[in-house]
């Protein structure tokens, strides 16, 4: 009886010290296994654990493998589990570490990985210490243990890490050194030639940038960064027609995204497709019924198109989805006044007003309507106030400057329209208001001067030859009074009514 229980005993040592052996195999096994079924490395996993549930590196293998399966909370799991059986698993910190990071716990992730750093001075760990402190939003460390890495040996990884950092702060000039270093070191990846044309564009390089970009596609053709950024550099480049196009590869992509839709409808537009830029514009409006951008746009291109009704309803739909956006508000004041609605226009532009005070583009809107409605000297206030906040805004000189004519007030008139011309040198509109102001006090002398500077400016300016005529005709010019006359009416024949 004693010989045979020692008999077993020493079986089930045998057996014990063959599952050992057997069970660490397979567990290596799980690595290259992960790779390409996870599936097979968990069931190698879980039958090594069965074998010996103590087996070194059995838990941390089997929470990989869950991970690559993205059973990502039984991972975490598994992978505690391992620390329990061995605090300095390594591959179990780096595992737990970067769930942690991943589900939003990148100070955990700190925590578990900063005594690898500082005993081990562990490349792998720091790398992923470096994720978490981005994640963190500790971006001063994370650019710390990235630079620490690249002093080292530099790798593509790192490298691109590092860039978006850089790009992130606006170091444009670093952030693309530190692309092309990575792309030096794996010229083939995608995210690295979409990052560069990314930085191009931020540097206003949009030709180098669109290399990049169609470099990213011949390796992906469906990367959604790589069609948008090709877009965005031909519609910066004005090759509006390529834009618009690309705009719409990138729709076939990613579908729901309306902001292409709105920029294949800017591009479109910009080719006098308007008919396609309403398509798109409704395109992004399916899937996104309040997108300001769209609902604003649709409402600008009815206008340009002279459909003021469908204009009307459109820019009444963006108020609605944006009731305090001051720009809306004085845009369609602006448009009641096309149409002859002035009290609608200024009750637009009081409630603009209401919501920014300081709204120059509302206030010089406001003088144009209080003009309109022959409230002279309410306009030249409202035009004093808006360039008391932007004394170059060239426009409200202009605008004044026609009020003071209004109020016979020429001297302050011509003063306004030479400040306006100081902005804007050689306008035309601005020239011929000038030579009619001086044409008002008898000046016909330099009347004619401004009117011919405004002619030379825009030569189908027929008001402008209407009163240079009238110039001519007063200091004893006749030939040149009916020269001028013939050649108004030619180009407006409405004039002679």
């Amino acid at each position: 009886m004693i010989v045979s229980l020692l008999a077993a005993a020493l079986a089930l040592a045998a057996s014990v010290s063959a599952a050992a052996p057997d069970a660490a195999r397979l567990v290596q096994l799980t690595a290259t296994q992960r790779e390409h079924d996870p599936r097979q490395a968990l069931q190698t996993s879980e039958r090594a654990l069965r074998l010996d549930p103590s087996v070194k590196g059995g838990q941390a293998a089997r929470a990989a493998a869950l991970a690559a399966l993205r059973r990502d909370d039984e991972a975490r799991v598994a992978y505690r589990m391992a620390l329990t059986a061995d605090p300095k698993d390594r591959d179990a910190i780096l595992g737990l570490a970067d769930l942690d990071r991943r589900h939003g716990d990148p100070a955990a992730a700190v925590a578990l990985l900063d005594p690898l750093v500082a005993n081990r001075d562990d490349r792998q760990a720091r790398f992923y210490r470096a994720m978490a402190f981005t994640d963190a939003g500790e971006t001063d460390k994370a650019f710390a243990d990235y630079s620490t890495l690249i002093a080292g040996k530099p790798t593509a990884s790192s490298l691109y890490n590092r860039g978006w950092i850089l790009n992130d702060r606006k170091d444009y000039a670093k952030a693309l050194s530190d692309f092309e270093q990575a792309l030096a070191l794996d010229p083939t990846d995608v995210d690295t030639l979409d990052a560069m044309g990314t930085t191009l564009l931020s540097l206003e390089r949009d030709a180098a940038a669109l290399e990049r970009f169609t470099a990213a596609l011949t390796l992906a053709p469906a990367d959604t960064a790589a069609l948008t950024g090709r877009a965005d550099s031909q519609y910066n480049l004005k090759q509006w027609r390529a834009a618009a196009e690309s705009y719409r590869a990138a729709r076939k992509v990613q579908p729901k995204r309306a902001h292409l839709a709105v920029m294949e409808a800017r591009a479109l537009d910009q080719i006098g497709d308007r008919k396609g830029a309403l398509s798109a514009y409704d395109a992004a409006l399916r899937f996104e019924p309040t997108l300001l951008d769209a609902l604003q746009g649709k409402a600008e291109l009815y206008e340009a198109m002279g459909d003021r009704k469908q204009a009307l309803v459109a820019f009444t739909r963006a108020i609605a989805a944006a009731p305090n956006n001051a720009d809306l508000l004085t845009e369609r004041a602006l448009l009641y006044r096309k149409l002859g609605r002035g009290a609608e226009a200024q009750g637009d532009l009081d409630a603009a007003l209401k919501i920014d005070s300081k709204s120059t583009y509302a206030l010089n809107a406001l003088g144009l309507v209080l003009g309109d409605a022959g409230k002279t000297g309410e306009a030249v206030a409202a035009y004093d106030r808006a360039l008391a906040i932007d004394p170059g805004l060239e426009a409200a000189y202009y605008n004044r400057g026609n009020r003071y004519v209004d109020l016979e007030r020429y001297d302050r008139a011509i003063r306004d329209y030479n400040r306006s011309l100081a902005l804007s040198p050689g306008d035309a509109m601005t020239l011929a208001a000038k030579g009619e102001a001086y044409r008002l006090i008898n000046d016909d002398v330099r009347a004619i001067e401004e009117f011919s500077a405004a002619i030379e400016s825009d030569p189908k300016m027929a008001l402008a030859y209407w009163r240079r005529a009238l110039a001519r005709k007063a200091i004893g010019d006749t030939e040149g009074a009916v020269a001028d006359r013939a050649l108004a009416l030619a180009l407006d024949p409405e004039l002679a009514s």
